[in-house]
Order: C-alpha cells, then structure tokens, then sequence
C-alpha cells in the first residue's frame, strides 16, 4: 500500500499519480495497516474490533472514545443499553435518575460497605463480612434480621439468638400448650383416656399440668402414642380450683404425626371437670 514518504521531487511523472491515490485509498478506509513511514498521530479504524488506533511512530495504540464536547452523544439519551457485556460496572459520581423499574435475575441488596447514610432507616441490606442480613433501625443502628426485639409477638427478652431460619421460626413461635377438659355435670367417676392432639411437627414436652373442678381428689396423666407417659407417676390434684404443675416430664420428644392423649387416671368425690394440659416447646 501507501508509502507516505512518497511522491516526491523525483517521483517520475508515470508513478505520480499512483502514489497519491495509494494514500487516498488508506485514508478513505482509515486502514494504514499495511502503509510504510506512517506519520506520528495517523489515526486508523480496525474493523475487525470496532475500534479507533493512533500510530505512535513504532506502535497502535488503542485510543479511548471520550464523552467531552458530545461526540458520543451524551449531552443527549443514550437511549436503550440493550446490552451489556458480563464484566463489572462501575458507576461513579453520581446518581441513576428517573428510573421506574429495575428488574434482575437475582435479589439486590445494598451492602454494607456502602457511604454511611446511603443505606435508609428500614432498608434491609447484606452485611457479606458476616453474611448476613441486616436492617436499619430508627435511630441508624445496623442490626441482624434475625435479632429484632419487641416489634414481633412473642420474641424473646433481648432478641432472637439463632442462626437459621427454621430456628428463628421457632423462638418465635414460643411455648404453647395443648390438651382438654373431661366434664361430666354429674360427677367423673371413672378413668378415661381421651385423645386430643397430633404433632404436626417437631416438638418437646415441658410440663404437664392439672386442674380440678369439684370433688375430693384427682389423679391425672398424658401420655404420647398411647403408652408412653409424660409422668413417672399420676399427679394428684389435691386442692380445688388450682393449676397443679407435674414436675419433671418423660418421654418427651414428639415427631410430626405423634399423638397426644390426656389421662384420668383416678377420681375421687365425682368432680364435675378435670383439665389436663401439656406444654410444649419447637424442638
């Protein structure tokens, strides 16, 4: 192609006008690839990457499109970016304004090592030191999702301590407690078996209790699956009217589909109800 050292004084007539359109034609393609004695600053456009180089007198240096003076359109939209590659993005300096909607394919959280005051009261976000999600509170605080006092029913004095949902929904869930009332306006003379209640998970006993209406006396139990007592021995409910705690309890683990039954075990006096309840606890 071109030899940009050429024509000169000597050139002979013939091979003139040769010379001159070789330098035409590489300027019109904006390809000096394969030109000798380029001048220092020639600029050329490679097709093949879709990208401006400036000759540097031994090499092409690829040259970065500047936003200054408008050339790449930003004093106006740039319109839809339909496509980006999978490389990072940095936007800096700035603000991205006017947005109605933001779609991804996977949730986005703010992370923590965000500008102090650019995460808002209330705002959930990722603390990946600890990977974990937090949230803001009223007076800017960070604190784990998990360990929210007092704005939940039934969460613990000084918050949730575990590390897993499943946990958290268990804390709180809190204690709860299931069982029945034997009645009998004439009187309860006799044992009795009732069932009351299937696990429908996992779960612990902690206590059973009593509780007597009329008469002169009671023994009472609960058992799970119909054999396996949660007292080592029947509780007497000796006083009227009084809730009366079982003490220490057995067999107390329940799987989803285990079955609770309370017990008259005995009845003196004919009390007219007898209250049986078992307490428990998500395992």
């Amino acid at each position: 192609m071109a030899d940009w050292d050429t024509p000169t004084l000597v050139t002979t007539y013939t091979a003139f006008l040769d010379r001159l359109k070789e330098r035409d034609v590489d300027c019109a393609k904006l390809d000096f690839s394969a030109a000798t004695n380029i001048p220092v600053g020639t600029i050329q456009y490679v097709v093949a990457s879709n990208k401006f180089q400036r000759w540097s007198g031994s090499a092409w240096v690829d040259l970065v499109i500047s936003g200054a003076g408008g050339g790449t359109g930003v004093t106006t939209s740039f319109g839809t970016m339909a496509l980006q590659d999978a490389v990072a993005v940095a936007i800096t300096g700035g603000t991205l304004a006017g947005i109605t909607s933001l779609s991804s394919s996977k949730l986005i959280l703010p992370s923590i090592s965000a500008p102090a005051g650019e995460v808002g009261k209330g705002v959930l976000f990722f603390d990946s030191t600890g990977n974990k999600l937090k949230v803001k509170e009223n007076n800017g605080a960070a604190v784990n999702l998990l360990q929210l006092a007092s704005e939940v029913p039934n969460t613990p004095s000084g918050g949730i301590v575990a590390t897993n949902l499943q946990s958290a929904i268990n804390e709180l869930a809190g204690p709860e407690n299931h069982g029945g009332v034997v009645v009998n306006p004439y009187g309860i003379t006799a044992a009795i078996n009732v069932f009351t209640w299937v696990a429908p998970y996992v779960c612990t006993v902690t206590a059973v209790k009593g509780y007597r209406v009329g008469g002169t006396g009671a023994t009472i139990n609960a058992r799970r699956n119909g054999s396996l007592n949660h007292l080592a021995a029947a509780l007497s409910l000796t006083s009227a009217d009084t809730v009366t705690d079982g003490g220490a309890v057995q067999n107390t683990p329940y799987a989803a589909g285990d079955k609770l039954e309370i017990m008259v075990v005995s009845a003196a006096g004919s009390p007219t109800q007898l209250g049986i309840v078992v307490y428990f606890t998500r395992a």
